[in-house]
């Protein structure tokens, strides 16, 4: 494996040598490579990570050039240095990008001010324009694919029965950027500051609910209900938060949760949480609904 990886950094790097390969957890799919590089008396680190197999809904050159766009932006990003879809030197295409040398954190409490960075954060990719951006999936129907997302269980068969009864779900307001992805996992920080946002494999653009409610249940992990309460409340500081919309999404991103966690390979603690609260935000979101 140490051969690929040096011929992959003399295709865009001649000068340098690599002198040390260390794995970091990636996505489920994904593979994600710290490539520690020699070139003179000088020692860089570079990000090497290919495409999801089966593949994210971005490919990697979309990635790619989504952060090359951005890199003017006031996002905390990555450098985007080289990208290669050949196969030539690896068995998935991927690209290269620069080291962010911070860790994602959540705090054993809830923090208000930690909590209030991360929806400060979803604000700024919120307020990015999305006309010079490349070609993204379009994500304005919290009902697309809904129904085979949701268990056909009994216990669910009242919230599937609403949700075929109401209608057009279609987003008609103005499209937003939105990262796809936004939890915790994905935020990098050091000295209690943000200092990278990474995994743009499922930016779209969009109903900003969407990216609430998935940050909203990745919160509630950790935090419970109060969690993702406070942050939907903090959201509200800088966009009106539409409660039908956004109890539609997070069924949408609890349902997409029990339909793909067993292929996660989590550890059985952490599946079972998951589990549990995804069904309890489901059946919230629904009684919401119905009082509605």
């Amino acid at each position: 494996m140490n051969q690929d990886f040096k011929k992959i950094v003399a295709s865009f790097s001649p000068n340098a040598n690599l002198i040390g390969v260390d794995t970091l957890p990636g996505g489920y799919s994904s593979d994600v490579y710290v490539l520690n590089l020699k070139e003179g008396s000088r020692i860089n680190k570079i990000v090497l990570r290919s495409e999801g197999s089966p593949r994210s809904e971005n490919r990697i050159s979309t990635e790619y050039l989504l952060i090359q766009c951005l890199k003017h932006s006031n996002l905390p990003l990555p450098e985007a240095i080289y990208m290669d879809t050949s196969l030539k030197y690896f068995s998935k295409p991927f690209m290269i990008m620069s080291f962010i040398d911070g860790k994602s954190f959540e705090p054993d409490d809830l923090d208000i001010s930690w909590m209030e960075k991360v929806s400060n954060l979803l604000n700024d990719i919120r307020s990015i324009e999305i006309s010079n951006l490349p070609k993204l999936p379009i994500r304005i129907d919290p009902l697309d694919s809904l129904l085979d997302y949701l268990p056909d269980e009994k216990e669910w068969r009242k919230v599937r029965e609403y949700l075929k009864s109401i209608g057009s779900s279609i987003f008609i307001g103005e499209y937003k950027f939105l990262h796809g992805d936004f939890w915790p996992g994905n935020i990098l920080w050091k000295n209690n500051e943000i200092i990278g946002l990474i995994d743009w494999e499922y930016a779209a653009i969009g109903d900003p609910m969407s990216d609430i409610a998935v940050a909203s249940l990745e919160l509630r992990y950790k935090y419970g209900s109060k969690g993702a309460e406070l942050f939907q409340t903090l959201c509200s500081n800088y966009i009106d938060i539409d409660s039908k919309r956004l109890s539609l999404w997070l069924i949408y991103v609890s349902a997409s949760t029990l339909r793909y966690i067993h292929e996660w390979r989590l550890p059985k603690e952490r599946q079972a949480l998951m589990i549990r609260e995804a069904k309890a935000a489901i059946h919230e979101s629904f009684c919401f609904l119905q009082k509605g």
